[in-house]
């Protein structure tokens, strides 16, 4: 579900790029890729129903907190940008000049918040296990790009914003995923 959100988000994210006036070959190119790949994934994702799963340790109602607190935060940052990204970006002090890319990083964003959903729903570790790992990265990721934004002058409350949130939804994740290791479950 990450990956067919995320296509679909790009999608809506190149057409209002597109209708914002930005003509830029990226933008074409990733609206053809990602309407492609959302028409793949859909087909895939409705054909096969996947490898059953073998039971396995549950989730602790800590470590769904977690979730629930990335997932509303990856769902602001999805939603947000990817709608208002002219608006978000003037409020914040960035560039106006290329919306694209905000939006293409909400629509990955957006990716996640429906992907902890998912996961809030999930029964067992090994069911999210995959998205957590996903996650952990995306996090990781955020916290090493908002502090070389910081860090190279950037001045932005957002990069403020992105550089502790990232710090401890990945803080959290980790967590989470080394409980997971050390009560037997296979990480």
């Amino acid at each position: 579900m990450l990956g067919s959100t995320f296509n679909l988000a790009a999608v809506v994210a190149s057409l209002l790029s597109l209708a914002d006036g930005d003509r830029q070959p990226l933008v074409y190119f990733v609206l053809v890729a990602a309407a492609a790949f959302t028409v793949v994934t859909a087909y895939w994702l409705r054909r096969n129903q996947g490898v059953p799963l073998a039971e396995n340790r549950r989730i602790s109602s800590n470590f769904r907190a977690v979730i629930l607190l990335a997932t509303a935060a990856a769902a602001f940052f999805g939603v947000v940008p990817l709608l208002l990204a002219r608006p978000l970006a003037s409020s914040a002090g960035f560039k106006t000049d290329d919306l694209f890319i905000l939006r293409g990083a909400a629509a990955a964003t957006l990716g996640y918040a429906v992907a902890g959903v998912l996961q809030l729903r999930a029964a067992g570790w090994s069911a999210i296990r995959l998205q957590v790992i996903a996650a952990l990265v995306f996090n990781g990721l955020s916290v090493i790009g908002a502090a070389l934004y910081l860090l190279s002058g950037g001045r932005s409350l957002v990069g403020w914003l992105i550089l502790v949130a990232a710090t401890i939804f990945t803080a959290g994740l980790a967590w989470g995923f080394g409980t997971a290791r050390t009560a037997g479950t296979p990480a």
